[in-house]
């Protein structure tokens, strides 16, 4: 049996383990269980983060509130939103680059180079969210369990490493969409050529040498078999870009809990849920780096001085988007993206107490 196998038939065991003694010393409840439409598939990071988070609700509810993780998504990715609108599932995690024109405002999270983790991150942006985002309704009245991001996306090449702004003229580079995009369009004027290849015929494109690099996240190296073709990636704090999730409830679901039982749900939401699925995506990020490592593929990290320079490059992406923010009724736009950055600061350095069991 792989290793990964007997991992979680391990991890399972001693989770019933621990919800059966648990539940001994406490009255019998009914059982509830919510249906999460998942479209990672096992060994994604959001799939990690969602194992852990689930883990974690029955564990404070004492097994009396348990996901229901579907094998399937009932819908694709891009319309998660509406799936949980409309009841087909209790729950689901939505991407917010996915459907750019509606969250505005949660792009904040996914802007350049602002948290080295993905925890601090996640904090932060449940933090500013729940301050000055939340009452903008970006999620049509669906009740938001928390939101978070995952771990950064950074350049990856072949060939010469690029030390330098000035290297990157003449390069033929792919990046996804949402933020991502953005840091490729200010790359242009710097000489670089884009390249329109679908992502999962990147490891030929580079064979044919079309193809010079990406701005692509860790887990993606991995699943598009990456990491035999690039050689090194330009390792920034915070990174070029990032997506931004959010966990969403049926509200009707909600409605229909007991008052115990949303407690509980608020006891492993807000920014202990941010937290959670945060802390699954560093774990995630660094296994996978170590992988890399055994491939030969080199995070080197960029000195103050390239910091600097990619500072200014893709300084236009923040102000892009408090002007878009402040086109969406966000006033104190740059305020907010102030406040952001403090509170990454803030949720670095603390050390949350755990909520009450």
């Amino acid at each position: 049996m792989p290793a990964t196998a007997r991992a979680w038939r391990w991890r399972g065991w001693l989770l019933a383990v621990l919800i059966g003694l648990l539940s001994l010393a406490q009255p019998a409840q009914a059982l509830t269980r919510l249906s999460v439409s998942s479209w990672a598939p096992p060994g994604h990071l959001i799939r990690e983060g969602l194992v852990a988070w689930c883990d974690e609700l029955a564990v404070r509810s004492r097994g009396d509130l348990q996901c229901d993780l579907l094998d399937q998504p009932v819908a694709p990715v891009d319309q998660s939103l509406d799936t949980v609108g409309r009841a087909a599932v209790d729950m689901a995690v939505v991407i917010h680059s996915l459907s750019p024109e509606q969250f505005v405002l949660a792009r904040l999270a996914e802007l350049p180079l602002l948290a080295s983790s993905a925890e601090s991150a996640s904090a932060a942006y449940w933090q500013i969210w729940h301050q000055f985002l939340r009452k903008h309704d970006e999620y049509r009245g669906l009740r938001v369990l928390t939101v978070f991001t995952q771990s950064a996306g950074q350049l990856c090449t072949i060939g010469e490493p690029v030390a330098g702004l000035g290297d990157l003229a003449g390069l033929r580079l792919r990046a996804g969409g949402g933020v991502a995009a953005q840091v490729l369009d200010e790359m242009s004027s710097l000489g670089v050529r884009q390249s329109q290849v679908p992502l999962a015929a990147s490891v030929h494109a580079i064979a044919d040498h079309a193809l010079d690099g990406l701005l692509i996240t860790t887990d993606n190296i991995v699943r598009y078999d990456l990491q035999d073709t690039l050689q090194q990636c330009l390792s920034l704090p915070g990174g070029l870009f990032r997506h931004g999730f959010a966990l969403v409830l049926n509200p009707q679901i909600w409605a229909r809990l007991s008052k115990r039982e949303q407690r509980l749900l608020r006891e492993v939401s807000d920014e202990v849920a941010a937290r959670i699925f945060g802390r699954a995506a560093d774990r995630f990020e660094a296994s996978l780096r170590q992988q890399l490592a055994g491939h030969g593929l080199a995070f080197k990290p960029a000195s103050a001085d390239q910091v600097k320079a990619w500072r200014q490059l893709t300084a236009p992406i923040a102000q892009a988007w408090m002007t878009a923010a402040r086109n969406r009724g966000l006033a104190n736009a740059a305020e907010v993206y102030e406040r952001y950055q403090q509170a990454v600061t803030q949720a670095l350095s603390a050390t949350p107490a755990p909520p009450p069991r």
